[in-house]
């Protein structure tokens, strides 16, 4: 089962919570050999570096508000070793701001505190009473109380009332749908899998289903027998008769009508790119501050590859009726390595979606299922 995560609210008038503090912290931060940097609003080279080096949901949440960052102080920094090492976005609604995604994983814990502070006194500076640090590791309370004192209040995740039944629509191997069973099982995912719709007869992913018990169907369109409308009508009746609050594509090739959008809007795609925030634009900026397309549609890494690009990446979006420009929830970007082959690179590619996809599937389930009327419980110091 997966750790218990809390909701943590801290009060921004608290004195911990203030330039004195914050400053000695950052001077802290300094010595040990990194350089601050707070922004309001990031560049799109930055957000891609944010999410190259940190998480593939920080650069969605810190497009929303602002933020800091931490740098290593070096000229020559070693290959595979990410430079953008804390992270900490910050945005509000009423008199509360919401800092996160916020983790104490790994070594730098204490520069991760650091910038921690540093965005909630920033939210204090720009009028918040309150701040919310939203899906904390149990385990982290006892280092950021000690941090931040008496400012913190703890209260236990309110859960949905029931998990979101989600159907999953897939045409193959069906990797990423066995990383989220995987994940539904181990407790890392509150959803409820009930059943796996597929468009070929010897898609692996109905014998991933038929191992855990999961209801599926394989729907193939009869070119010679039926129109593509009709067989568009049997998927969206086949997948309401499940009646899902969620509707997952993982791996689904087919092009979906907008009869299909209007039917279940609350319908995520994982892809094999990384796509622009701005639906409309046509390229997306590189970690490395270079540009490429945005390589929509059914071949996605073999046209990046035809076209020489420098990476690829995945990405976790809302399906709309035009193909993959619905909005992001998650992304990653992935740079592609000289001589490596094409299974070295599936192999790469396919870790990086599910990463993707479990990390934006968490934080909208926070987001959009959590209960906020429930009563919280709070963890008493």
């Amino acid at each position: 089962m997966s750790e218990e995560r809390l909701d943590l609210t801290v009060t921004l008038d608290d004195a911990c919570i203030a330039w004195q503090p914050l400053h000695e912290a950052l001077e802290v931060v300094d010595e040990a050999g990194f350089v601050p940097h707070r922004f309001h609003a990031l560049a799109e080279r930055e957000l891609a570096r944010v999410e190259a080096d940190l998480g593939t949901t920080l650069g969605v949440a810190l497009s929303i508000g602002g933020g800091w960052l931490i740098e290593r102080k070096t000229e020559a920094p070693a290959v595979g070793v990410p430079q953008l090492l804390g992270c900490a976005g910050y945005h509000g609604e009423g008199d509360r701001g919401i800092v996160g995604p916020f983790h104490l994983d790994g070594e730098l814990a204490a520069t991760r505190l650091t910038m921690l502070l540093a965005a909630l006194f920033s939210l204090r500076e720009r009028g918040y009473r309150r701040a919310l640090i939203p899906g904390v590791k149990a385990s982290a309370l006892p280092a950021i109380r000690a941090f931040l004192g008496g400012a913190i209040v703890a209260q236990q995740a309110s859960p949905a009332p029931t998990r979101p039944r989600v159907v999953v629509c897939a045409s193959g191997n069906g990797s990423n749908f066995q990383a989220v069973i995987d994940a539904a099982a181990s407790g890392n995912l509150a959803l409820d899998i009930v059943s796996l719709v597929t468009n070929r007869r010897n898609a692996f992913a109905l014998e991933r289903a038929q191992r855990v018990g999961i209801a599926s169907q394989a729907l193939v369109w009869e070119r010679g027998r039926e129109t593509r409308a009709e067989f568009d009508a049997r998927v969206i009746a086949a997948v309401a008769s499940a009646a899902p609050d969620l509707v997952l594509l993982l791996g689904w090739m087919h092009l979906l009508p907008l009869e299909f959008v209007t039917a279940f809007p609350a319908c995520y795609n994982i892809h094999p790119a990384y796509l622009p925030l701005d639906p409309r634009a046509e390229r997306v900026t590189l970690p490395d501050g270079s540009s490429q397309a945005a390589f929509r549609g059914a071949h996605a890494v073999d046209d990046a590859l035809a076209a020489g690009a420098s990476w690829i990446g995945a990405s976790l979006h809302a399906v709309t009726e035009d193909a993959d420009r619905g909005r992001i929830l998650a992304r990653a970007p992935l740079a592609l390595r000289p001589d490596e082959s094409r299974e070295q690179l599936d192999a790469r590619l396919h870790q990086l979606e599910h990463r993707v996809l479990l990390e934006g599937l968490r934080d909208d389930y926070r987001a959009n299922w959590t209960r906020k009327d429930a009563a919280a419980v709070s963890i008493e110091p």
